[in-house]
């Protein structure tokens, strides 16, 4: 058996929690395989068939900020943007370090989420590139939760650190205590 962080299950019972949904795993035993069923309410098909990489909502009490989410995994990125979409934020997605560098410069954000394993460097070599050129609030947003992985985050310039899988109401939390409830607008 090949071991793993345990996130799989827990991310997708998050995702399950979140539209209204719920997962199940049964098993004859080891060596002879599992069985996992989900069940979701139904929606009516959308009217058009598109995806976006920016996503926004707008939200009827003005807190909006533009967000630029650094996630190399794309089910991860999309899930977090929609739900970030739904909250009332523009996202814009940059899978990567030169990504998400050339993002920055060519508009302003709010806030940078960053997930810390990247495939051309980590969240920790982008954030001391961003905190050389932007003054920007920032979180990383990772699968490594142990105490020493959060203060490597915080000192290398992480204004908060957030473990994965990510509870959708602290994340609201934490974007409030970061951006003074969306007043600092940077870049």
């Amino acid at each position: 058996m090949i071991g793993g962080l345990g996130l799989g299950m827990a991310i997708s019972k998050s995702l399950m929690d979140l539209h209204g949904g719920r997962i199940t795993a049964s098993s004859d035993g080891s060596g002879k395989g599992s069985t996992f069923a989900i069940v979701l309410p139904t929606v009516d098909a959308p009217a058009t068939d598109t995806v976006a990489t920016t996503a926004t909502v707008a939200k009827s009490d003005g807190y909006r900020l533009r967000i630029l989410l650094v996630e190399d995994h794309s089910d991860t990125a999309n899930a977090l943007r929609r739900l970030l979409a739904n909250l009332g934020h523009s996202v814009t997605i940059g899978n990567t370090m030169a990504a998400a560098m050339e993002r920055l410069k060519a508009m302003p954000f709010d806030l940078l989420l960053s997930d810390i394993g990247l495939p051309d460097g980590t969240g920790i070599d982008l954030i001391r590139e961003v905190r050389r050129r932007y003054n920007i609030p920032a979180v990383a947003v990772s699968g490594f939760g142990m105490d020493a992985d959060v203060d490597k985050c915080k000192e290398a310039g992480f204004d908060a650190h957030l473990t994965k899988p990510v509870n959708l109401k602290k994340l609201e939390l934490i974007i409030r205590e970061v951006t003074n409830d969306g007043k600092s607008r940077q870049h």
